[in-house]
């Protein structure tokens, strides 16, 4: 036998029968009563290199759960006027090498659901190896609310979450995005309980991770007014960017404001936010503003 042809046999054989996954752009239409294809079920069906094109609509769960990108690279693309909407997102283990790009989309809900026991940011990146690429988004941390009470514990406020919270990330870039982190909860009464008044969320809270950022919007929330745990009288207004634990942020032509202090009518409160704290972290700044919260008198609302 012609040893050449029985290697190219071989080889055609390896080719013919190599099984091959190709990415496919998946329309997504929240508004369509008969289409059968959600945006939950996408993600958990996605292939490396799907892209899901969402037209105008509502596509958070109906059980409010966190929506997740989880070890696969896809594309997230919002077409159409209003936004596309979605409440939290995840995305992380995004492996070396691989591309998770999310684009014209509005992430976060504005209140805590009742059943959950803490407030989540509009976006969480995490562990993850690979890049990640936000661009043309608004994102909103949660306010903080009141939580349930349950056998355990009493009730109690919850703070304001991040809009965006970066952990343990590589490579995390963000363009022509406008952060807000979520406003605290002021102080209130139970029966026979206190709900003390908690503090606001980051613009964007990042975490031994590196970030880019260009042209973004970021704020700080405000705080709750009232009394807090510690016995002070209105809660701290957040950054509007705060980095720690070997971070580099890299920042261009970006507005950083951070969130107003809460108040009360009996004495002198809390701080402000500041437009970009650093701890053990490095940030290159060019063409940015940084604006610290505004610091407000007692008695004047937040």
């Amino acid at each position: 036998m012609n040893v050449r042809w029985k290697i190219g046999s071989l080889l055609l054989a390896t080719v013919t029968f190599t099984p091959v996954v190709r990415a496919e752009v998946k329309v997504i239409d929240a508004n369509a009563g008969d289409n059968w294809l959600t945006l939950a079920g996408a993600l958990n069906n996605a292939d490396d290199g799907d892209i899901l094109v969402l037209k105008p609509g509502d596509y958070t769960p109906p059980d409010r759960n966190t929506l997740f990108v989880s070890g696969v690279t896809v594309t997230l693309i919002g077409v159409g006027t209003p936004r596309p909407t979605l409440g939290p997102i995840e995305v992380r283990d995004v492996p070396p090498a691989g591309l998770v790009v999310i684009r014209g989309l509005q992430l976060g809900e504005s209140e805590v659901p009742d059943w959950l026991g803490f407030s989540m940011p509009g976006l969480t990146t995490s562990k993850s190896a690979g890049s990640i690429w936000i661009e043309d988004c608004v994102i909103e941390g949660m306010n903080g609310t009141g939580a349930l009470p349950d056998r355990f514990f009493p009730p109690f406020n919850h703070h304001g979450s991040p809009a965006v919270h970066v952990s343990n990330c590589d490579s995390v870039t963000l363009q022509r995005c406008t952060l807000s982190g979520g406003r605290g909860a002021p102080y209130a009464q139970q029966p026979g309980f206190e709900l003390f008044a908690t503090y606001g969320g980051e613009g964007l809270a990042v975490g031994n991770s590196s970030v880019v950022a260009t042209d973004c919007v970021m704020l700080g929330g405000a705080g709750g007014n009232g009394q807090t745990i510690d016995g002070s009288q209105g809660a701290s207004g957040a950054n509007g960017a705060f980095a720690q634990t070997f971070c580099m942020l890299y920042l261009t032509d970006c507005s950083l404001t951070g969130g107003s202090n809460g108040v009360s009518n009996t004495s002198v409160t809390d701080g402000a936010g500041n437009g970009l704290t650093l701890q053990m972290s490095t940030a290159f700044q060019r063409g940015c503003s940084l604006t610290p919260g505004q610091l407000l008198e007692e008695g004047v609302a937040a």
